[in-house]
């Protein structure tokens, strides 16, 4: 938390500075405006009683200006602050922190679909190319191509000594120097098409490879044509192919193998006693009952504990290897078939749910195409999900999915969340701060700054940076230009979307939502793209930089106590492949887990608080011995990219 405000004070204070003020958007002077912007000049939410004459000076100066907007002729060159002017640095320190508001930083809405991004083809030098988990061979190996197999590059190293690439349904890091990456690899795939080229073996399944969503670009397809389907009956959708009927089918066969062997073994004895009967007569006669019931019983115990045995080893395997179930679909639900449609299991996407069901439990056909389109996919029920998809484990077994996701789209969403907050916030006329105030085009550069765009300081120059488009198309994040008669930028405004927008309006109403004034509006600029991938990606990264210091607590130096050891870490979250039966209830201890809290350990009393990398963690859970300690995490992929770590770990006092 401590450091996360640091940063968020750092980036006001820079967005706040930075930027000139030698030039801004306004309109042209309207002298018949002043009285009504007179009464509102006049209020400040932070007088004091220290403020001198001039700053009362200063503020009637400022009523001579219409509401908001100020003519850019008029623009001051020097412009005194009411910081620079307080009679005591007390006083202005008390304004500030009255004043601070704390800034949620950007967040993106997660998703399990992926972007589909232009093909760059790689081929494989020799047989036994190895893919691997990490930029490093002593990391897994995720996956295997031989010779002239094709992969994709997704991402090159800076050094180009690594490509991140797919191929097939493997993704992971392959070495440069294995693979040709240039003219010659387009040439080759070109002649001999590439549906005809071999790609690469799967070594670890995508929900077990921690590289797999390194980036959730792809190469292939990742919008797959809609192929429908009805539900027959209500039906559970699965992670994995159970194995009910394989089970079925292996007691049919072991019971016909054991009636096969007692048949030969009772054929075997009477041919035997049938041959030696006249010989061993004497024999069998001397032999005691007593002994013979005796020998038969140990026989039958001994086959019978055996039989157990591997019955009991056999149901275990089967119950480790048990799918689970991600969701439910009513009958007569939709869902869509993404692969293996004329298998005996079909992979299904309903919703956010994807996972195995029965092909037979389905419709499908034109007739069933037919009726979806007349009434509308949107007229049927969709699953319901068991599990969020981060935690599905059948949720990459394909990257194709019926919805497109938009990289555009994210960032939209996420922009307009963002902006919101400072809703209420001042406006002040050539201001940049987001939270002490900021003139129109000042609001839209650091909303977008923030995003990592460029953006001109100038409404004007802000109306010609990007592709014009009409106000009607404008979408969410888009900017919204308004016009005088004379051809002047006075104003601009973000768009909600729908004829809404986000805007810093005038000194009156400050940043406000509004509507699209259609008198003057005459073209919105769409900056937003779905090329904008890398934007994204950074995104996340501070996304979860953000989440990681909202929720930890960061340990003082006087609270460290006595020194454990260097432990093991890992991670878990509490998903049915880390919890199994457990899974979405409370910890040992009887505490819901938390992020950047919970962390799995025996052989200390729960409650025990321990200092992990500078990081308070609470033991509330089991699992793993005395000297591995296992931290909670909110989903499996998180899990995984963790990794194994090693660390000091000393008790908290």
């Amino acid at each position: 938390m401590y450091r996360r405000n640091i940063a968020a004070a750092a980036a006001v204070l820079f967005l706040s500075s930075a930027v000139g003020i030698s030039a801004y958007a306004a309109p042209q002077k309207d002298n018949s405006a002043t009285e009504a912007e007179t009464e509102t000049e006049t209020e400040t939410e932070t007088q004091t009683e220290t403020e001198t004459e001039t700053e009362t000076q200063e503020t009637e100066a400022a009523t001579e200006r219409e509401a908001g907007f100020v003519s850019i002729e008029e623009m001051p060159f020097e412009i005194e602050t009411e910081t620079e002017t307080e009679s005591s640095d007390q006083t202005e320190t008390e304004t500030e922190t009255e004043t601070e508001q704390k800034i949620e930083s950007p967040k993106v809405e997660q998703t399990f679909r992926f972007f589909q991004v232009e093909k760059k083809y790689a081929v494989s030098k020799r047989d036994d190319v190895y893919l691997y988990e990490k930029k490093n061979t002593k990391s897994d190996k995720v996956g295997k191509i031989n010779a002239l197999g094709v992969l994709h590059i997704l991402e090159e190293d800076d050094d180009g000594e690594w490509y991140y690439v797919e191929s097939g349904k493997a993704r992971g890091f392959i070495k440069a120097k294995y693979v040709w990456a240039d003219e010659k690899a387009e040439r080759y795939v070109k002649h001999k098409k590439e549906k005809n080229i071999e790609t690469a073996e799967v070594l670890k399944e995508a929900y077990e490879n921690k590289a797999f969503l390194h980036t959730q670009t792809t190469a292939y397809k990742a919008v797959a044509k809609k192929k429908y389907a009805l539900t027959k009956k209500r039906i559970k959708i699965y992670d994995s192919i159970p194995q009910e009927e394989t089970k079925n089918n292996k007691k049919e066969e072991t019971e016909k193998e054991t009636q096969e062997s007692t048949a030969s073994e009772s054929e075997k004895q009477s041919s035997s006693v049938t041959e030696g009967e006249t010989q061993d007569n004497s024999a069998k006669e001397s032999e005691t009952p007593d002994s013979a019931s005796g020998e038969s019983e140990t026989q039958e115990s001994e086959k019978k504990k055996s039989t157990d045995q591997k019955s009991e080893k056999s149901e275990d395997t089967e119950k480790d290897q048990e799918p689970e179930v991600v969701g439910t679909l009513a009958k007569g639900g939709l869902c869509y078939i993404l692969d293996d449609e004329d298998q005996e299991w079909s992979y299904v996407e309903s919703d956010d749910v994807r996972g195995f069901v029965q092909t037979k439990q389905l419709e499908t056909g034109k007739k069933v195409k037919k009726e979806i389109e007349e009434k509308g996919e949107d007229t049927y029920a969709l699953a319901k999900a068991k599990v969020k998809p981060e935690d599905n484990k059948a949720c990459y077994y394909t990257v194709t999915s019926v919805k497109e996701a938009s990289v555009s789209g994210l960032i939209r969403t996420s922009m307009l969340e963002y902006a919101k907050q400072f809703l209420g916030n001042p406006y002040v006329w050539g201001g940049t701060s987001l939270t002490k105030g900021a003139d129109c085009s000042g609001f839209v550069q650091s909303i977008y700054a923030e995003f990592g765009y460029s953006i001109p300081r100038v409404a004007e120059d802000q109306a010609e940076c990007a592709t014009k488009i009409p106000v009607e198309d404008a979408l969410p994040g888009d900017l919204i230009f308004y016009q005088r008669s004379d051809g002047y930028i006075y104003h601009v405004v973000m768009s909600t979307g729908d004829g809404g927008t986000i805007e810093a309006h005038s000194s009156a109403t400050g940043i406000i939502e509004s509507t699209v004034n259609e008198n003057d509006a005459v073209w919105a600029v769409r900056i937003i793209s779905n090329e904008d991938t890398d934007i994204l990606d950074a995104l996340k990264k501070k996304d979860m930089a953000a989440d990681y210091y909202d929720n930890a607590v960061i340990a003082k130096s006087t609270e460290y106590g006595s020194y454990l050891g260097k432990f093991k870490l890992t991670a878990y979250c509490s998903c049915p492949i880390c919890c199994g039966v457990w899974s979405g209830g409370p910890t040992a201890s009887g505490a819901m887990p938390t992020i950047d809290h919970t962390v799995a350990m025996a052989g200390l009393p729960f409650g025990t608080e321990l200092i992990i990398n500078g990081q308070v963690y609470t033991v509330e859970d089991l699992g793993t011995p005395y000297g591995h300690v296992d931290i909670y995490m909110n989903n499996h992929q998180a899990a995984l990219q963790f990794g194994v770590q090693y660390s000091d770990v000393y008790l908290k006092k």
